[in-house]
Parts: C-alpha cells; sequence; structure tokens
C-alpha cells in the first residue's frame, strides 16, 4: 500500500510525544453537489467496505483512494482496523492493518493532510508487558514512506486512567477526545487537548456541548467551525446515539442541533467524518441490525461547507 511522507502536522504532534521512526460557507444548492455525493444516506460499498462483519469509524486520506476503518465482532468487542484502496474496479478487499490485530483498536481517524493516524486502544505501553489495559488511552501512528510508524501513546494529561476514546484532530494538531475522567457532566464527556511548548493543555467543551448523558464520539472540522458528534439516548433524538451539530461562535460552541431522520435512526450512530472537500458526511449506523458505513450530502443535513479550505 502506498503512503505518505511525514508533514508539518505530522512532524508537530509528533514532536510533542517525542519523534522517533477559511472561506465563507456557501448556501444550499443541489445543483452544487459533488459527482457522486449520495443525497440520502447510502451504505458505503456495499459487500466490499460494508459487510455483515460490523464495520465503523471510516476515514480517507485527502485523495479519497485510501479508506482506513474498524471491524468488531457481534458483541462489539475486539475492534480491528483495516485499510482499502481505490483501485479502477472499485475497493480493494480490505487488508488488516499491521499494527492491529492483538488488542481492542477503535475510533480511528486519519489526519486532514493524511499523514497520522489516531485511534483509541487498550494496549500496553512499553515495559507493561503484554496484557491488555482495563481502560482505552489514544495512540498515533504515522505513515513513512515505507509504511506504518510504531504505535505512540499520547502523554498526560490527555490520557489518564479513565477511557480517552475516539480523537479527532484539527490542522493546528488539537485533538477532540472523549473520556469518563473525574470531572466531567456525564457518563462521558467531550474535550480538547491544544499543543505547546511543553504538552497538550486538557479543557472540556463545557455545557453547551456536554450533559449529564454521554458524549461518547466526536469530529471536529479541521479548521474547528464545527463539530458533529454523538450523543447518547437524549429524550429529543431519535434513541440509542444520535448524530449532533454544533457550530463555533464568538461566545463558544452554538447549541447542538440534531442532524435528523436522514441520519439518525432509533438505533445508534456514531463515527462521524468528512470528506477532504466537506461535501461528504460519512458515519456508523446500526439501523439495519449489524454496523454499517453510510454516507450521505453533508449540506442536505445542515453541516456547512466551506470554499477554499
Amino acid at each position: 500500500m502506498p503512503v505518505r511522507a511525514c508533514t508539518t502536522l505530522a512532524l508537530s504532534l509528533l514532536l510533542l510525544i517525542g519523534c522517533g521512526s477559511g472561506g465563507e460557507a456557501e448556501g444550499t444548492d443541489e445543483d452544487q453537489l459533488a459527482e457522486g455525493t449520495p443525497t440520502s444516506a447510502a451504505v458505503v460499498a456495499p459487500g466490499t467496505l460494508s459487510t455483515d462483519r460490523g464495520e465503523s469509524w471510516i476515514s480517507f486520506d485527502p485523495s479519497g483512494q485510501i479508506a482506513v476503518f474498524g471491524r468488531h465482532n457481534d458483541g462489539w468487542g475486539e475492534h480491528q482496523v483495516f485499510v482499502s484502496r481505490r483501485t479502477a474496479d472499485g475497493w480493494s478487499g480490505p487488508t488488516l492493518a499491521p499494527f492491529s490485530g492483538t488488542y481492542d483498536d477503535r475510533g480511528a481517524r486519519l489526519t486532514a493532510d493524511g499523514g497520522v493516524l489516531f485511534y483509541s486502544s487498550n494496549r500496553p505501553r512499553e515495559g507493561q508487558g503484554e496484557q491488555a489495559l482495563d481502560h482505552f488511552d489514544i495512540w498515533l501512528t504515522q505513515l513513512l514512506p515505507d509504511g506504518w510508524g510504531r504505535p505512540r501513546p499520547l502523554p498526560a494529561p490527555l490520557n489518564t486512567l479513565a477511557n480517552e476514546i475516539h480523537p479527532s484532530v484539527a490542522v493546528d494538531g488539537t485533538i477532540y477526545f472523549a473520556s469518563d475522567r473525574d470531572g466531567g457532566l456525564g457518563r462521558s464527556d467531550l474535550y480538547a487537548a491544544t499543543p505547546g511548548p511543553t504538552g497538550y493543555a486538557v479543557e472540556s467543551l463545557g455545557p453547551a456541548v456536554n450533559t449529564e448523558r454521554s458524549e461518547p464520539d466526536v469530529f471536529v472540522d479541521p479548521h474547528q467551525r464545527f463539530l458533529v458528534f454523538a450523543r447518547t439516548d437524549d429524550p429529543e433524538g431519535y434513541g440509542g446515539d444520535d448524530l449532533w451539530l454544533s457550530l463555533r461562535t464568538e461566545d463558544g460552541w452554538s447549541t447542538p442541533r440534531n442532524l435528523g431522520p436522514e441520519v439518525n435512526s432509533s438505533d445508534y450512530e456514531y463515527g462521524p467524518s468528512l470528506s477532504a472537500d466537506g461535501r461528504t458526511l460519512f458515519f456508523t449506523s446500526h439501523r439495519d441490525g449489524d454496523a454499517d458505513l453510510f454516507e450521505i450530502d453533508a449540506e442536505r443535513v445542515g453541516i456547512p461547507v466551506y470554499d477554499n479550505d
């Protein structure tokens, strides 16, 4: 599989842990839809990427030619990271990423430049033996000219002895993630970890986004103009985990808006990500019984699309 060289974003992120191996929003207009973007929720590559094995959390490199996503067992365990490449005949049969398959690796998302893959894992750190941990930390794996780099955990105070899961990274290196650490408003809250000269400063996204329920997953627009995130069992939702949208304003994050019935169902929706041009929303849904990967036109469900990113 071809890989990308280390980028500026990759280097800045790795330096924090020790490096080793816009324009104006466009109006909604169906004439502006990107070619091939579905206007209603459609399964992504049925039979190849979406199967009866349970798929979740898909993201793509900037070219749209490499897809990274997860698979899990019937009990929503044993998560593994898979990679597929677009060919002239469609998507290739997915292959297990070489760093995955031993521990529970989930919520994998590529950075906007495609240079680094972030994910959550219960794998032990060096010197901790081989036993899986009783919690999840956030890890990264760099894409190098000769393949995948060695997995590396993020430092404290981003990672703790609580669960840190499902990261999404802005172009300035700020990492958005969910955690059930002490001091939150609910079972799981959303946080932002801002890089600085001596490490990360971690801050809750606050009561505009977090509630007494659970916010277990988040995708941040690369320029931090909005969030798409999951919230569990909100009485104003459709049931299970729903996807919600919050915009950044001068006063902070706006009151979230449910993305509606074209995205959400009475079952679980999570794992949001966007195509490189921001026009297609990808997400995971259990609406058909098994977890599958879905896509839909982002503007159709109210997600802003910007020029000149």
